[in-house]
């Protein structure tokens, strides 16, 4: 029951945002603020529960890191935008755009996912499901607020940077024999704590794949939700 209203809360939330976000346009600057408090503290409260909870050596709470996985690398990410020089910053808000789908999905979708295993509730579950639809939110209002102008060379120029990511992630675990991002090619392999392939270089391929995905999804999505009147 209770994430039922997690999911109510924040469905609710993104669906009157998306609506107004518009009208709010003009204030960038604090609303921006705000959205990047949001994330943060709402990251940060999974993080320190994970620690104390499990500790540092247990894979939940390495989970939590930015090296784990896009979501995490992402929160991490957002708190230190705002201060990017200008000509950085509109490709990662361009990448914040991008991703406004996938998280989005991850948030809402794993409130859902957690009501069909009836599992038991939990506040970092929450804040965590939260601070996906934090993002998600905040790339809707950069688009909306004229912040992100979406064109097929802006697009490609911000996703790269995540892809980019990705690749040193996988270039780092062959070299260290590490697994993060999942991306390993010596049996450590996973997407999102799930192992569909035994093959690593599959699991990989299909990981950039469903990454690039993800990422054209986002743009189509970002398209529709935008309803101006283009000059």
């Amino acid at each position: 029951m209770n994430y039922w209203v997690v999911f109510a809360v924040l469905i609710a939330i993104y669906i009157a945002f998306s609506i107004f976000a518009k009208h709010i346009a003009k204030y960038k600057n604090l609303v921006n603020a705000v959205f990047v408090i949001a994330i943060l503290v709402s990251y940060l409260y999974v993080v320190i529960y994970m620690y104390y909870d499990v500790g540092i050596d247990d894979w939940n709470f390495k989970n939590t890191l930015p090296t784990a996985n896009v979501s995490p690398f992402m929160f991490c990410l957002s708190s230190i935008i705002l201060i990017m020089p200008k000509a950085i910053r509109k490709h990662l808000f361009t990448l914040v755009a991008l991703l406004s789908l996938a998280m989005a999905m991850a948030g809402l979708g794993g409130t859902i996912g957690y009501v069909m295993r009836d599992y038991a509730f939990h506040w970092h579950i929450a804040f965590d499901c939260a601070a996906h639809v934090f993002i998600s939110l905040w790339g809707v209002y950069l688009v909306k607020s004229s912040q992100v102008e979406l064109t097929r060379k802006s697009a490609f120029k911000g996703g790269a940077i995540i892809v980019c990511v990705a690749v040193l992630m996988l270039v780092h675990n062959l070299i260290f024999d590490t697994a993060f991002f999942g991306l390993s090619l010596s049996g450590k392999h996973n997407i999102y704590n799930n192992v569909f392939f035994e093959s690593g270089i599959v699991s990989a391929l299909v990981y950039f794949l469903g990454l690039c995905g993800l990422l054209c999804l986002g743009y189509y999505y970002q398209k529709v939700l935008d309803f101006r009147k283009k000059k």
